[in-house]
């Protein structure tokens, strides 16, 4: 016969267990609580951190990535050329991923930049490309002011391109297409 455990054992089993198991799952996943901020040494990325992309995946792993060159209009930030990225590994992204031409290293099987020089990325507007790449990063530790107060880099506004973290695309170019 089996025999029941009586109400107080109960509530009290359910109540330790509800005050332990929080904080045991708490010590071991990082917090989903938005603008917390978690420390670890840069020993530990690759090891026991592994850095998310803004595409998704972690960043040095190979995907597909399709996407289209878009030139902004003269007066939108620098007005230089930006790659929006649509799919990773042939899945529709929920929201475009914008990376400037600052951000992208695109060579052909020979290894030579298919990026143009500045004054001919317009030909490039609505092109879409289809390349084997690997987001990756930079880190540059370098407070905003520092850039408004030095007579070297007197800037007004740091390019999003130069955040603590950026993130950039290397790829060898597999497909161009011609028009959105």
């Amino acid at each position: 016969m089996r025999k029941r455990l009586s109400r107080p054992i109960l509530v009290a089993f359910v109540l330790v267990l509800s005050i332990w198991y929080p904080t045991r799952v708490d010590s071991q996943v990082p917090s989903k609580v938005p603008n917390v901020m978690h420390k670890f040494s840069v020993e530990e990325i690759g090891k026991t951190v592994v850095l998310i992309g803004r595409l998704g995946m972690p960043l040095g792993e190979k995907m597909e990535i399709a996407g289209y060159w878009h030139m902004p209009k003269r007066d939108q930030k620098d007005g230089s050329i930006r790659f929006i990225v649509t799919t990773v590994n042939r899945k529709q992204l929920a929201n475009p991923v914008e990376f400037s031409h600052e951000q992208v290293q695109f060579m052909d099987a020979n290894h030579h930049n298919v990026v143009p020089e500045f004054k001919s990325q317009p030909a490039l507007d609505g092109q879409r490309w289809t390349l084997t790449a690997y987001e990756t990063g930079r880190i540059q530790i370098t407070p905003d002011e520092y850039y408004s107060k030095s007579p070297v880099f007197p800037v007004v506004q740091v390019p999003y391109y130069t955040r603590p973290f950026t993130s950039e695309l290397v790829s060898v170019v597999m497909r161009q297409e011609s028009q959105k």
